[in-house]
Parts: C-alpha cells; structure tokens; sequence
C-alpha cells in the first residue's frame, strides 16, 4: 500500500541499493510520510493506483506483460487477486501482516489462500504463528522465513530485570492506534 511506511521501505532498499525497475502497485495514494520519500525516488519508480476501473486495466496488463521479475505482494487483501494476471515466470514473495491471514476467514479466503500460497516462491512472516498458518495452506516450510519485525518480548517480562530498577521506562511505537496493533495481539 502507498500509504504504508512499510512499502516505502522496501521500495527505497531496491531503489537506492539495486539497478531494478520498479512498478509500485497500490490501492492507496500515498500518505504525507510516504509522499514525501516517493518524491525523493520518483525518477527510479513507476507509481500505479488502481482506484479507478481505467487503471486496474492498466495494472492488469503491465503484470500481464511482467516477465522473470520479483513480484511482493504485501499484504494478502483483496488486492492480492492482481496475482491471477502475474505470468508464471515471476517469482513472488508474500508477506502476509496477520491481519489478512488471522481476522475474518471464510471458505472463499481460504480456497484463495491455499491457491496463493501454492504460487508463492518465498513467504515472509514476523513470527512463528503466522509461519504455521502459512503451512497449514500448504507452504513448505523451507520456502518461509520468519522475519521479526516487532521486539523480543523475551526481554520484556515482568520478572525482567529491565522493570526491576526504579527508573522509567518508556516503550514507544510506531503504529497507528488501532485495535489490531494493541498490546493483547
């Protein structure tokens, strides 16, 4: 998603560290963070938005017509159905957020999950559970890596020695304040 800071990422490592060509596929503009470092790379990137109908049909046919690239598909939602028109040819890697795979499942995200994760050549996950549903769709469980993207929370137990002393401790976050981003999950 454009509006993702996790997309810009990415997008800037390959920009700025590798000679890639790279079409960014969104559903979403981006935001004023994200804006602002897309115009910072705009010469190295093509940008498509397929808010319309006019440019779903465009999107369509660039991965149509893709072939031997790197497609990451970040995020599994609805978006992820542009999978259909990728040719065979192109490595994909996914990266589902938990989200996608843990809320509101139903047999029709399920048949599509199993199809999606039988095309995917690499599945990126940020813990053990969302590497276990992912073979649970069939993922061979060498073609998934476990990236932690969050913290060790390991260190930050109760018994922990970090809380022992009498200072403040202060832990921040970067995510938005939104239910699935609370501490329970």
């Amino acid at each position: 998603s454009a509006d993702s800071v996790h997309s810009i990422r990415w997008i800037k490592y390959f920009s700025l560290n590798t000679d890639h060509k790279i079409l960014w596929i969104s559903a979403k503009n981006p935001n004023h963070e994200t804006f602002v470092e897309y115009k910072k790379l705009k010469k190295n990137i093509k940008k498509y938005i397929f808010n319309n109908f006019k440019n779903i049909i465009i999107v369509s046919k660039k991965l149509i017509f893709l072939r031997n690239s790197l497609v990451h598909i970040h995020y599994l939602g609805w978006h992820s159905l542009f999978l259909f028109f990728i040719h065979k040819s192109n490595k994909i890697v996914c990266t589902p957020w938990g989200s996608d795979l843990l809320i509101n499942r139903n047999r029709l995200k399920n048949l599509w999950f199993n199809y999606l994760f039988k095309r995917t050549n690499l599945v990126i996950c940020d813990s053990t559970r969302l590497a276990n549903v992912a073979k649970n769709f069939g993922k061979d469980k060498t073609c998934i890596k476990i990236c932690n993207f969050g913290i060790d929370t390991k260190i930050y137990k109760k018994k922990s020695s970090i809380f022992t002393s009498n200072k403040n401790i202060i832990i921040g976050s970067n995510r938005r304040l939104e239910e699935i981003y609370d501490i329970n999950t």
